[in-house]
């Protein structure tokens, strides 16, 4: 019983570090639509980021995201931003077990926008993402120090980190950043209608049918995969191959791109795309940084369960909410059945909305 109650007050740590992240602003205010991704622009010779401050949002990131500008202009029945932002979120959750590597603004991809001659010049964009990976990895080593937003003025020692570089820091570029990035054009929104869900059932509620079609038509988005050729760091060679093999590869369709005998680009929809990626970075696991990652959470976990279990012994298992909810869960679940709605659909699957 001790056993499953330790596992029950796990889950929670990290169901409430799923909800609450959705209030913050890397996820919900960023991917809002209040305000667009930066724009991607390149110049031969010129910076290819002219806002220092923003070297931060880049670390951390699966791979980039580079949207067409026109595509952001479509209406929202066709395009909706903050919902792209939810499936994204979703689908990091649901390929990691809840426990995706949040840590400093970390998640699945970083968005940028495209406008000519990027959004129309295949070549010219994997110049400039090479040029992006170059500046970036070369800034990992750049000092910098961070201030707290809120320490109380007589907190010694200071809570504020020492000034030291991004690296040191827990910044990186995860592994597939330089050899893989996804684009998302004006031809996205060609849907397999035959593969549409099934009609609302008997005891769906109009909210549950309405989550599982907009996560359907969601999944059936096309999206360029496009490989860099920087692929030497990698524990093997990526290859788009397996994707045409299985039969989940589209036509390109692009004036700017003609195909090859090893292709460079391929056209599937965002649900295999993000699949690809997963499979990808489950073979780059052993990673220093991956593991570092990995390791900080498994610690902050079990230091917060060690002291939840310390409380519920002194204090009694209704001292608490959360003793108290991990108790029930845990008599649920022997009765196979569940206690509350989060222990059966975890909050990071919500489609409809950021929060509650």
């Amino acid at each position: 019983m001790v056993i499953l109650f330790k596992n029950e007050l796990k889950a929670m740590y990290f169901e409430q570090t799923a909800m609450e992240l959705r209030r913050t602003e890397e996820y919900r205010y960023k991917w809002s639509g209040c305000c667009d991704p930066p724009f991607a622009k390149w110049k031969p010779g010129a910076p290819v980021l002219t806002d220092r401050g923003s070297i931060i949002d880049f670390f951390n990131k699966e791979v980039m995201l580079y949207i067409d500008v026109d595509v952001m202009r479509r209406p929202t029945e066709e395009f909706y931003f903050p919902l792209l932002g939810r499936y994204l979120y979703r689908t990091w959750f649901r390929q990691h077990d809840g426990r995706p590597p949040f840590q400093r603004g970390g998640f699945i991809v970083k968005p940028m926008l495209l406008r000519e001659p990027l959004r129309t010049d295949l070549v010219q964009l994997s110049t400039y993402h090479t040029e992006l990976s170059k500046f970036l990895s070369q800034s990992l080593d750049d000092l910098v120090a961070f201030d707290c937003y809120h320490q109380p003025e007589d907190t010694w020692p200071s809570l504020c980190p020492p000034t030291q570089s991004f690296r040191d820091h827990g910044y990186f570029m995860h592994p597939l950043f330089k050899a893989l990035y996804v684009v998302y054009d004006d031809q996205f929104d060609d849907h397999d209608h035959l593969d549409e869900p099934m009609e609302r059932g008997e005891y769906e509620t109009i909210d549950d049918y309405r989550q599982r079609f907009i996560g359907w038509k969601k999944s059936n988005e096309s999206v360029l995969l496009v490989r860099t050729g920087n692929d030497s760091h990698l524990s093997s060679p990526n290859s788009f191959l397996p994707l045409f093999q299985s039969g989940l590869a589209f036509d390109v369709n692009r004036p700017d791109y003609q195909d090859e005998p090893e292709p460079t680009v391929v056209r599937v929809k965002l649900e295999t795309a993000l699949q690809f990626i997963a499979d990808l970075l489950k073979k780059e696991e052993a990673t220093p940084e991956i593991q570092r990652c990995i390791q900080e959470q498994d610690e902050g976990c079990q230091d917060f369960v060690d002291r939840m279990i310390d409380d519920c012994r002194e204090f009694g298992i209704d001292s608490h909410r959360s003793y108290w909810v991990a108790f029930r869960r845990v008599r649920a679940r022997l009765e196979n059945e569940a206690f509350e709605d989060d222990q059966a659909i975890p909050s990071w699957e919500c489609l409809c909305r950021w929060t509650w």
